[in-house]
Formats: structure tokens, C-alpha cells, sequence
């Protein structure tokens, strides 16, 4: 294999490579102007926020996700608990962007709302299926 010089598209195609490898973030898509909008997937997106809020349990979501077809970032067919997680967790979502200490609330159009963001995160399932031993006094 022939090593390239500086110059000669080396650099291009390895940034190509790289950003191949790269995830997308499922439910926009970049438009020309490299903004991103909402593709066909924001619809599903929006209604996980929305199920997580009311309760819903990462199973639940994982197999809506799953029963549409939404592909996650990277374009695996299954949704784990950590993928929904920060998905759930990252502000692009509410149309903001960040770039290390600088952001943008409203850079790109949101998908959901901030009240529904911090609504899903803030739900956390309780079992009632555990008995628990009651704690010494």
C-alpha cells in the first residue's frame, strides 16, 4: 500500500471515512445548508418523550422504537436502556446546539418541547412488584 503526501486527498478521504463512522441523530436529518431538520423520524421521537414522561419503561420504548422502524444512531435496528438514555438526555432535541462552552437555543427547529424533555427525564419507574424487608429503626 502506497503511502500519500500531504495534499494529495489523503486528508479528504480519511475526514470521509470518519464521518461515515460517525452517529446521526435520530429524527433529524442535515439539510443543505448543514442545519438540521426534522426527517420522517421525529414523529416516533417525539412520542418516546412524551410515553417516557407518562411512564413508560425503556422496554416500552425500545419496542415502539423497534415497531416503526426507527434505526438508532448508528444504524442498529435495536434499542438498548443506554441509547433511549442519552437520547432522552441530549438537548438537541429542544433545538438547541452546543459546541464545547457555547450554545445555540435555538439553532435547528425542536422536536419536542423543554417541559416534555425534563418531564422524561425526571420519570423514574418504581416496581410494585418487590416486596421489600423494612428497614431497622
Amino acid at each position: 500500500m502506497t503511502k500519500l503526501a500531504p495534499g494529495d486527498g489523503a486528508g479528504a478521504r480519511r475526514s470521509a471515512r470518519r464521518a461515515r463512522r460517525f452517529a446521526h441523530t435520530t429524527g433529524y436529518r442535515r439539510g443543505n445548508d448543514g442545519r438540521l431538520t426534522p426527517s420522517c423520524d421525529a414523529d416516533a421521537v417525539r412520542e418516546i418523550f412524551l410515553r417516557r414522561a407518562g411512564g413508560a419503561t425503556w422496554g416500552d420504548l425500545s419496542g415502539y422504537l423497534e415497531e416503526h422502524g426507527v434505526v438508532g444512531p448508528y444504524g442498529n435496528a435495536h434499542w438498548t436502556t443506554s441509547a433511549l438514555s442519552k437520547l432522552i438526555a441530549i438537548p438537541v432535541y429542544t433545538g438547541e446546539a452546543r459546541s464545547g462552552r457555547h450554545r445555540n437555543p435555538e439553532a435547528h427547529p425542536a422536536i419536542v418541547s423543554r417541559g416534555a424533555k425534563q418531564l422524561a427525564l425526571r420519570t423514574r419507574i418504581v416496581s410494585t412488584d418487590v416486596e421489600c424487608a423494612a428497614l431497622p429503626p
